[in-house]
């Protein structure tokens, strides 16, 4: 996978143009959409705070993976409210082989082109996605 115009900052942010897009304490996760005759997923958040280091310039973020080749969703937790789903928890890079293990034992920390994103929400739903390509779309 190759990361368009942005990079993983931390477990739970991204980077662009020097923006700092806090998918955790900034964004309200709205769902995915997957685009079947583009062959593409697309996973949106609207600004529940404003986004850190640039105000409220942006209402949403939005994240666009073309070619997908893998896109899985784990079942949540349903001992918590359906609002902890919204909140991202974690979000790594995983090794696509060994699905069957851990994600933090899949996880990458160096340089690969071959690689999964991997969510985790607070609700303990899961969603692993494989593209070519994932780009960030500012909402305005």
């Amino acid at each position: 996978m190759k990361l368009l115009n942005f990079a993983i900052d931390s477990s739970i942010e991204l980077i662009s143009n020097g923006l700092i897009w806090d998918l955790h304490n900034c964004g309200k996760f709205d769902g995915l959409d997957l685009l079947v005759n583009e062959n593409s997923v697309l996973m949106k958040w609207t600004a529940a705070y404003p986004w850190s280091g640039h105000g409220s310039n942006f209402s949403g973020v939005n994240l666009l993976f073309k070619d997908l080749y893998f896109l899985e969703i784990g079942p949540r937790d349903d001992e918590l409210p359906l609002t902890e789903d919204n909140c991202v928890a974690d979000l790594f890079q995983v090794a696509p082989e060994g699905r069957d293990r851990d994600p933090r034992l899949r996880a990458l920390y160096e340089w690969t082109s071959d690689f999964h994103l991997f969510f985790q929400f607070q609700g303990r739903r899961t969603i692993e996605i494989g593209s070519r390509t994932v780009e960030l779309i500012p909402v305005a």
